[in-house]
């Protein structure tokens, strides 16, 4: 069984968005992707209605 992760909207609302222009958020968008990309699989993810 996988550890339950529960996400909040906006990490989805990251990863619709197109990279920002400013750096630090353009840092944080990276982050969220690269997590999404290679460590999602490890966990069950839920999110709120």
């Amino acid at each position: 069984m996988k550890p339950s992760i529960y996400l909040e909207t906006s990490v989805i609302g990251c990863l619709a968005m197109r990279l920002s222009g400013v750096l630090r958020i353009a840092a944080n968008q990276q982050i969220t992707r690269d997590w999404w990309d290679n460590h999602r699989e490890r966990y069950d993810l839920f999110i709120s209605r």
